[in-house]
């Protein structure tokens, strides 16, 4: 049986689902000597750059000879990664440490691989023979086993650790090519359209055994040497590096791409040409004055625009410290009837001094009812979902510039009526304060904390999804089996105030609960017209490592990315025993996202893929819908209880 691959051009959309890992290629030793070119390539050698934030992500890293059929199924992505390469066609060789972050490997060919013959440039070969196509790769032990599986798959031809990318001009690179010497082809040049292993591509006669073809130029070059060192292509993403550009032109080629591939531009009712008129002076004027602060608010700011909690850029700190730095002294809380009350004061703060209590209800704010005072708050941080920018707003209308004043009218618990008037105050830590997620863990806390809690139901938080691969997979693994050693029958998932991560994690942990494979989603990306196209079905997986009691996920408006998809997956799962608790959905911040450098080393990061479910715009805005939607109340605002995770723990319990 025969694989064919569409174009290795349009494959390279695989490199949206990765995490955009930057690398550096290390100096390795040339061969010792070469072998007779009738033989063919026999080791391949190579190095590289791993740093120690790269290692938190790729902790076991190791090099895979990768089957490119694979590609033929890149409609059929497993748990956040590339397809999965069969096992007998997965040749491993470890990476060996050099000293200075710097990693070096040897890998040798089989005689006879085990891949698929396949056509790279997709050509019909009309019952011609067919060579077998590799890439090299860089990959990470994810599940403690040395060959990748359906559960922790990651990375693979396209990807940022593979000897072969794309760029403008379609594959970059070099493949690893197999020939039983009877007759089969392969490209020999670029074709007449210029790029890169299409099917204009002039072909050659394959030698028997292993060849590596490097096609960075327009006439590949075709090496037969018994080892042949093999570097790691361009990720497809320099055309984001806009650095080198004056500060105008750069933030106008954002905007132009911008234009091109984000996916939420009708969602969020972005018009491109008033966000050029609006912008495009304020950075010219910061240009023109070499004022980095401005450029930096400015772009900032443009982020804002989107409404998306995926899109953000370097932090303007100054404009931070005289907005944000100051308070008075207290914190807000809004039920779901809209009453806003008082949730926490400073003590000795100007709440405080001017009589304002925990419990109050704050009636007005700077001469509005404080229902118009909310809705004019702007915000400081993006948000893609209105309920979370609702929250955001309850939380901001309380911070000003140090020495601002405001009006605030309340009524305390005996239902008398106040009317005081509040300046703000230095107040760092109420800052943190609020911009710290209610349910946030401590910094120092490990990826999953387990516990049994006092009704017997086990208990899983999940901090977060961005972490060392290996020690997620470990943690969860021991969490799980332990609580089944325990004799626990039910279950309390904890992924409040999780940011996201790596979709491969957020896939491992939920395939713990699903008895079969399905489809989550799909991936729709902008061609190079800003046609959004199908590029592969998310599926997810189905673990070793089953449970198969009750279970609840609790969820907020802080989880958020890859937390959602967690939580999105667990909904999908076909069992009646599975519910999603929270106050809110989760946060609506759905997407794969990519990054821009600019001049002056400042970032920005928005989505470049959508998921779509049915032809409709998957969470996006909306996030994970609760089964058990846990009302917000002056109870469960004022008291110190968890009344998410006592549902959630009856929920479990069925």
């Amino acid at each position: 049986m025969t694989a064919s691959i569409p174009s290795l051009a349009r494959a390279g959309r695989l490199i949206r689902f990765l995490v955009v890992l930057s690398l550096a290629l290390a100096v390795v030793p040339a061969a010792a000597g070469a072998q007779d070119a009738d033989v063919g390539v026999t080791t391949l050698t190579g190095g590289i750059i791993l740093t120690p934030e790269e290692l938190a992500t790729y902790s076991q890293p190791l090099v895979i000879l990768t089957d490119a059929s694979i590609l033929e199924g890149e409609s059929d992505v497993i748990a956040g990664g590339g397809p999965v390469p069969s096992i007998p066609s997965q040749v491993v060789a470890g990476l060996i440490p050099e000293g200075n972050d710097r990693y070096s490997f040897s890998l040798s060919l089989p005689i006879l691989p085990q891949g698929q013959p396949t056509s790279i440039t997709g050509v019909d070969a009309d019952g011609e023979p067919l060579p077998q196509v590799f890439s090299v790769d860089i990959n990470s032990n994810v599940a403690g086993q040395p060959l990748l599986t359906e559960v922790d798959t990651y990375g693979g031809p396209g990807s940022a650790f593979s000897s072969i990318g794309v760029d403008d001009d379609g594959a970059t690179g070099q493949l690893v090519v197999w020939s039983s010497g009877e007759g089969e082809t392969f490209p020999g040049a670029v074709g007449d359209d210029g790029e890169a292993l299409t099917e204009d591509d002039p072909v050659e006669e394959l030698e028997a055994g292993w060849t590596v073809v490097d096609v960075n130029s327009d006439t590949y070059e075709f090496s037969r040497d018994g080892e042949v060192r093999i570097d790691f292509a361009s990720s497809g993403l320099s055309g984001n590096d806009f650095s080198r550009q004056d500060w105008t032109e750069a933030f106008v080629s954002l905007v132009d791409q911008l234009e091109r591939e984000y996916p939420f531009t009708d969602l969020k009712g972005l018009d491109f040409d008033e966000l050029r008129e609006t912008y495009i002076p304020l950075v010219e004027e910061a240009e023109a004055d070499e004022d980095l602060d401005a450029y930096t608010l400015a772009i900032y700011q443009f982020g804002l625009e989107f409404q998306d909690g995926h899109v953000s850029s370097s932090l303007p700190i100054s404009w931070f410290q005289e907005n944000y730095f100051g308070g008075f002294g207290l914190r807000l809380g809004q039920a779901d009837d809209g009453t806003v009350y008082v949730i926490e004061v400073t003590r000795g703060g100007p709440a405080e001094d001017a009589d304002i209590a925990v419990g109050d209800v704050i009636e007005e704010w700077g001469g509005d009812d404080i229902e118009t005072a909310l809705a004019d708050t702007p915000l400081a941080v993006p948000a893609s979902a209105e309920f979370a920018r609702d929250n955001q707003r309850v939380e901001l209308i309380t911070r000003a510039p140090v020495g601002e004043t405001v009006e605030v009218v309340f009524t305390d618990a005996d239902g008398d009526t106040g009317r005081v008037e509040l300046e703000a105050v230095q107040d760092v830590d109420g800052f943190v304060a609020t911009v710290t997620p209610e349910n946030a863990a401590n910094e120092a806390a490990m990826p999953i904390e387990s516990e049994v809690l006092p009704s017997g139901v086990g208990y899983v938080r999940i901090n977060t999804f961005s972490t060392d691969m290996v020690l997620f997979t470990h943690q969860w693994d021991y969490a799980i089996r332990t609580f089944q050693t325990l004799g626990v029958t039910d279950l309390v998932v904890d992924v409040r105030a999780n940011g996201g991560g790596l979709a491969l994690l957020a896939f491992y942990a939920s395939a713990t609960f699903a008895d079969e494979t399905f489809t989550l989603d799909t991936a729709y990306v902008a061609d190079e017209d800003g046609e959004f196209v199908d590029s592969g079905e998310e599926i997810v997986p189905v673990s070793v490592t089953q449970w198969d009691g009750g279970v609840s996920v609790l969820v907020d408006d802080d989880c958020a990315s890859s937390c959602e998809q967690f939580a999105a997956t667990m909904a999908a799962i076909d069992r009646d025993d599975i519910s999603i608790v929270g106050h809110t959905p989760s946060g609506g911040v759905y997407a794969a996202i990519t990054s821009w450098s600019l001049p002056e080393g400042i970032a920005f990061q928005a989505p470049f893929i959508r998921y779509e479910v049915d032809g409709e715009i998957f969470l996006e805005g909306q996030g994970v819908e609760p089964d058990l939607l846990v009302p917000v109340t002056e109870e469960s605002l004022l008291s110190p209880e968890d009344e998410v995770l006592e549902a959630g723990v009856d929920a479990a319990r069925g």
